[in-house]
C-alpha cells in the first residue's frame, strides 16, 4: 500500500508540473520543470507568475502584446495570430521519456497585406500563402527536421491580383492560372510545385477567367476545356479551362457549359450530341443549363 501511495503521489506531482509550465520565456529553465517566481509562464492564455505550485497570478493578457512581438515558448504550438519563426536546438524541458520542444514565435495578425514573414516548421495560416520554401532545413531536434518558408499576407488584395506561390494550392477565393513547369523548391525527398494564383471572389456575374489544373470553384462553371494540357510536371499533366462566374445571374439565364454538371439552382435543358472537348483519353459532355432558382 505504501508503494502504491508513493507512485500515486509522484504521478500526480508530475502531471501538475506539466500542466502548469507549458510556456517559458527564460532559457535558464530548459531541462527543468521546476517553477520559479522570476520566470514568466502562460496559463489559460494569460502570461504571469506562479507564486506557489498551483497559484497563478496573471499580469498581462497575451493579446496585449504588439504586432511583431517575439516570445520563446516551451511545449506549446503558437496561438492563433502567432507563427513559429525558430525551433530551439535543444529540448526546453524533459521529464521521464517525454521531451518538450521550444519555439520562437512572432505575432503576425496585425501585419498589412503583402507583408513577408520567414517561418520555421509551420505552414501558412489562413489569409497567408507560401511564396518560398527554403532548400535547407530551418531547424532540427531529435529525429525531426523543420522546413523553412517565406509567407505573404494576401487576404485583402484586390480582385485580379496575381501572386506566385510555392508548395501551396490556391486558397478560397483564388484560382490557379498557371502551373510552373519546374519545381519551385526541393528539400530532402520532397519537391514542391509552383503556381500563379489570381483572386476572383468578387468578380461580377459573367466574368471569365482562364485557369490551369483547378476545377471551377463554387459559383463558377466551366465553359471551355482546352484541347492541350496547360502544364506538365513530372508524371502529372494539368488541364486548362475557361470558367465563368454564375453567381449573380438572374433566374431564366441560360449558359453553355463543358464537362461540369449544373450547379445548385440550375438545371440541364440540353445535352450536346458531340463532345465539347477531348484531352488525352478523356472526352467531356457539353450542356446547356438554365437558372431556375437563387
Amino acid at each position: 500500500k505504501n508503494k502504491m501511495l508513493f507512485v500515486a503521489v509522484v504521478v500526480s506531482f508530475l502531471a501538475l508540473q506539466v500542466f502548469s509550465s507549458s510556456i517559458e520565456e527564460d532559457a535558464s529553465l530548459r531541462g527543468s520543470l521546476q517553477k520559479r517566481e522570476d520566470l514568466i509562464y502562460s496559463h489559460n492564455g494569460k502570461l504571469g507568475h506562479f507564486i506557489t505550485e498551483t497559484e497563478f497570478v496573471s499580469h498581462i493578457d497575451i493579446e496585449a502584446y504588439p504586432n511583431g512581438q517575439v516570445l520563446t515558448i516551451c511545449g506549446d504550438v503558437p496561438p492563433t495570430g502567432w507563427i513559429t519563426t525558430g525551433i530551439l536546438t535543444n529540448y526546453c524541458a524533459s521529464i521521464w521519456t517525454i521531451s518538450y520542444i521550444g519555439r520562437v514565435i512572432k505575432r503576425i495578425d496585425g501585419y498589412g497585406v503583402g507583408t513577408l514573414v520567414d517561418v520555421c516548421g509551420d505552414t501558412a495560416p489562413l489569409g497567408w500563402v507560401t511564396t518560398v520554401i527554403k532548400t535547407s532545413y530551418c531547424g532540427s531536434i531529435g529525429t525531426s527536421y523543420y522546413i523553412g518558408r517565406t509567407i505573404r499576407r494576401i487576404d485583402t488584395y484586390p480582385i485580379g491580383t496575381l501572386i506566385d506561390i510555392c508548395g501551396d494550392t490556391a486558397p478560397t477565393g483564388w484560382v490557379t492560372t498557371a502551373v510552373k513547369t519546374s519545381y519551385c523548391s526541393s528539400i530532402g525527398l520532397s519537391s514542391f510545385i509552383g503556381r500563379t494564383i489570381q483572386r476572383i471572389d468578387n468578380y461580377p456575374a459573367g466574368t471569365t477567367v482562364d485557369i490551369c489544373g483547378d476545377a471551377a470553384p463554387t459559383g463558377w462553371v466551366t465553359t471551355v476545356i482546352k484541347s492541350s494540357y496547360c502544364a506538365s510536371l513530372g508524371l502529372t499533366s494539368y488541364i486548362g479551362r475557361t470558367i465563368k462566374k454564375t453567381d449573380g445571374y438572374p433566374t431564366g439565364t441560360t449558359l453553355d457549359i463543358c464537362g461540369d454538371n449544373p450547379p445548385t439552382g440550375w438545371i440541364t435543358t440540353v445535352v450536346k450530341t458531340s463532345y465539347c472537348a477531348t484531352v488525352g483519353l478523356t472526352s467531356y459532355f457539353g450542356r446547356t443549363i438554365l437558372k431556375v432558382a437563387d
